[in-house]
């Protein structure tokens, strides 16, 4: 069962979160000119969106039930993100032979904010 505390816990977070992906996808459609047959983009703001709230959540409960796996629970996290995008995103982007800077930040930009506010919001309490 999940407290009220925890509730509020992951709303929080959840509002942190979408605000800060579609604050930076903003900037990134702004900014760069994505291809329409490769646009990833919103996608992997999606994927990594939700991906990041799942994960939260699980971590939320798991610190409270378990406290000492939860290190371990946010590790085989990070890895299914990238196993996730070795396999679905990887071979889109590389499908020309490499990978511009633009679909290297289409990926990695979304990864990196989830990561630093899952992060940031879970040590904080």
């Amino acid at each position: 069962m999940i407290t009220k505390s925890e509730y509020l816990r992951i709303a929080r977070f959840a509002l942190v979160l979408f605000l800060m992906l579609a604050f930076s996808y903003g900037v990134q459609v702004g900014l760069f000119d994505f291809p329409p047959e490769q646009n990833l983009l919103t996608k992997a703001y999606l994927f990594n969106g939700f991906f990041a709230l799942a994960s939260f959540v699980v971590l939320v409960l798991l610190s409270r039930m378990f406290p000492g796996i939860t290190g371990f629970a946010f590790m085989i996290g990070s890895g299914l993100k990238f196993l996730v995008f070795f396999s679905v995103f990887y071979p889109v982007y590389h499908a020309d032979g490499q990978i511009s800077s633009i679909e290297f930040a289409s990926f990695f930009v979304p990864y990196a904010i989830a990561l630093c506010v899952e992060l940031l919001l879970f040590i904080k309490n």
